[in-house]
């Protein structure tokens, strides 16, 4: 009896390693450009996929780093640690450290919840709700300051800031005097004020006070007046019939606008912010009565109002924990007392928060309902992220970001997580409140639903291992292809590429010796902050993805690059990182295997070697791609599905220079005439296995575990039917 055979072919991985449930879905779209698994590899514009970049190893001892360029268009990274922020150039050399910084005692994880955001020549960088910093840079970059963010002066010393109704509405305040310091401000309610109010600022109706002591029970306290405040008059009126305590007021003469405090007979007691008063014969008229004025008298002291509030932000209700900038404000949000507001500054001022009506003005909004704001982010749009949907709010040049145009529209009711999201060419992509997938805020082209929430992980859940970072690259650094970079907890990533015209991402797992703790890819390629155990301890490196590295951690064997020679302890060689430790030499894609690092940071030269002094150092990871065997499709019935199959023969189409490794047998990239000790030509070689047995789920695999770099062109199957 014949045995049917068929030839299955792959050349299109860039799906990458989808999950295991698409074992026998042969109708699954992404199936057809998947990968049972495809550790360590990146996938290509082609569909093809290779080996992925390793990572030259820049400084060490941050553990986090980001980039940012500077107007003369030098690049300089932020360097974060325990307690400072360092300023380092593009090669990773000290330009200055910053201490004192409220991140004192972070660790790898706390630091990921640093936020920044740049505006002009500034940097405003916030965490945890603590006072943000405020960093200042000159044109090129030769020149750093730091210091604590604080809001903009208007009258008097008043400050441009935000402000609240933290207290019950009902709770009025009572003044005791219109001007002066050491007066006494009292509350209808006792615990409106803590010990910790001294030094906040009060509002009465506009009018600024700062607090100077807080009375027992926070019923009262004492205040030094910033801004002259409101004046209250007695006015009486013909009828005092219809007017009611919290009303709004108006002189139909004089414009004068003010709150009804009190109403006793024909007497309305009046707050208002215009000390030029009423004017005897106009008429007051409020929203259920309109009477004529007989008499006008200033009250000697201010009257009870419940139209005061307090500083949004600050040492008493906490400091924003997320910033952005877009459309030329700057925004903060999570805020801990009010975790639904936003607050956008004036515009191009960035320390200027006094909210006002005019179109350059500051703005503050609050979300509907209890959502929790998390993130804000700019875009074609705006978007708000909060931890239960996803918004967007419009924005054009007709009706850009102003007072009075802020609307909420709803996208969908998926939430956000605290991984910091990120702005692409078509949107927002983020990772979800319960940290297990990554979406994208995606245009769709239709102004009926501008915008439609996509799961780019759908078929990818086993390598989303719940994110810590998230970063994007544009495309214009060593590789034409878009990334997307994720950072687990568990020190692995997962890097998709965005196909467009695909509904889909193609995501690959990556890991090696060191574990990953930060990635960032803002203005160029992507950097990494991993961590290594090196003789019973933990060290952070900040390393480049580069393709000119086969290593992770890479660095020179022999001479030390200038900011880690400038980190080198005295008496340390070049790779005193590793001192103690084990590294892998290589020279070009020439893996010259594993080498020993004494203690003092010297490499130790075995006496058969012959090095040149130009060889690198560092650790060595395997790519690991296995296919999925494609099975049969619909025909004539021979119980395709219900019998174990041979896959009888495959073959590996690859480019590259280095040995693999096929389902346990060694492929060498030299011939036996070729000179071993340089590197193999690169060469396009097909590489074929006869296989054996028979399995309802046969498996074939190919490895790299040298260092180099192979690319996989194309997969065939022969496997029985």
């Amino acid at each position: 009896m014949t045995i049917q055979k068929e030839v299955t072919v792959q050349t299109n991985f860039a799906a990458g390693q989808i999950d295991i449930w698409a074992l026998r879905n042969d109708a699954l779209k992404i199936r057809a450009s998947g990968l049972r698994s495809a550790l360590n590899a990146r996938s290509t514009a082609a569909g093809a996929i290779e080996t992925r970049p390793g990572r030259e190893m820049l400084f060490a001892g941050e553990l986090r780093v980001d980039d940012i360029r500077v107007p003369s268009g030098a690049v300089f990274r932020l360097a974060f640690s325990d307690g400072k922020l360092t300023i380092r150039n593009a090669d990773g050399l000290l330009v200055q450290t910053f201490s004192s910084m409220p991140w004192a005692g972070a660790t790898a994880s706390d630091v990921r919840e640093i936020e920044w955001a740049r505006i002009g020549y500034q940097i405003v960088i916030v965490y945890r709700g603590n006072r943000p910093k405020l960093v200042t840079f000159n044109n090129d970059g030769s020149s750093w300051s730091c210091e604590d963010f604080a809001f903009d002066t208007r009258r008097n010393g008043a400050l441009q800031q935000p402000y609240y109704r933290h207290a019950a509405r009902g709770v009025t305040m009572t003044p005791s005097a219109y001007s002066g310091a050491g007066i006494t401000v009292t509350f209808s309610s006792s615990g409106v004020l803590t010990a910790a109010h001294v030094g906040a600022r009060l509002r009465y109706l506009d009018s600024e006070l700062v607090v100077t002591a807080v009375a027992p029970g926070g019923g009262s306290a004492t205040a030094n007046i910033t801004e002259l405040l409101a004046r209250t008059y007695n006015v009486t009126v013909a009828s005092g019939a219809g007017y009611a305590i919290g009303d709004t007021v108006e002189g139909l003469t004089s414009s004068v606008r003010g709150q009804v405090a009190a109403v006793s007979g024909n007497v309305v007691t009046v707050v208002a912010e215009d000390w030029t008063g009423f004017t005897v014969g106009e008429k007051l008229a409020g929203p259920n009565a309109s009477s004529a004025i007989s008499a006008v008298a200033t009250a000697a002291s201010p009257a009870a109002t419940t139209e005061w509030d307090e500083e949004m932000m600050g040492a008493v209700h906490g400091w924003p924990a997320s910033v952005s900038v877009d459309g030329g404000r700057l925004i903060f949000c999570r805020f801990r007392d009010v975790p639904n507001a936003i607050a956008w500054s004036a515009l191009q001022q960035p320390k200027d928060f006094y909210v006002g009506a005019e179109s350059t003005d500051a703005i503050l909004e609050t979300m509907p309902g209890e959502a929790r704001v998390i993130h804000v982010l700019g875009g074609m749009d705006q978007f708000v992220l909060t931890d239960t949907s996803c918004y967007y709010i419009p924005v054009s040049a007709d009706n850009p970001i102003r007072p009075g145009s802020i609307e909420f529209r709803l996208i969908d009711v998926i939430g956000s997580s605290l991984v910091q999201p990120q702005s692409t060419a078509e949107g927002v992509v983020f990772v979800d409140a319960n940290s297990t997938r990554v979406y994208g805020l995606i245009a769709t082209g239709v102004t009926a639903r501008p915008y439609m929430l996509a799961d780019l992980s759908e078929h990818h859940t086993l390598i989303i291992k719940t994110p810590v970072a998230l970063s994007v690259t544009s495309g214009r650094d060593q590789h034409p292809e878009r990334y997307i970079y994720v950072v687990n907890a568990d020190g692995t990533m997962a890097v998709g590429r965005y196909i467009r015209g695909e509904d889909f991402v193609g995501w690959f797992p990556w890991s090696g010796s060191g574990r990953a703790v930060w990635v960032s890819a803002r203005v160029a390629g992507a950097t990494v902050v991993a961590s290594y155990d090196i003789a019973g301890a933990t060290r952070y490196a900040c390393e480049t993805v580069s393709s000119d590295s086969y290593l992770d951690g890479e660095m020179p064997a022999f001479e030390a690059a200038p900011a880690l020679d400038a980190q080198r302890p005295v008496g340390f060689g070049p790779l005193w990182f590793y001192a103690g430790a084990a590294v892998v030499v290589r020279r070009g894609a020439l893996d010259l295997g594993e080498r020993d690092v004494d203690a003092t940071g010297n490499l130790v030269v075995l006496p058969q070697d012959e090095f040149s002094g130009d060889e690198v150092a560092g650790r060595r990871f395997t790519m690991d791609v296995e296919p999925f065997i494609h099975r049969s499709g619909e025909g004539q019935s021979v119980k395709q599905r219900m019998r174990r199959h041979k896959l009888a023969r495959v073959q590996w189409t690859i480019r590259g220079n280095q040995n693999v490794e096929l389902d346990g047998q060694i492929f060498p990239a030299h011939r036996d005439s070729d000179d071993h000790t340089v590197e193999a030509p690169t060469s396009i070689r097909s590489l074929r296995r006869r296989m054996i047995g028979r399995d309802f789920d046969p498996r074939t695999s190919l490895r790299q575990p040298l260092a180099g770099r192979v690319a996989i062109l194309e997969f065939t199957a022969e496997i029985t039917v």
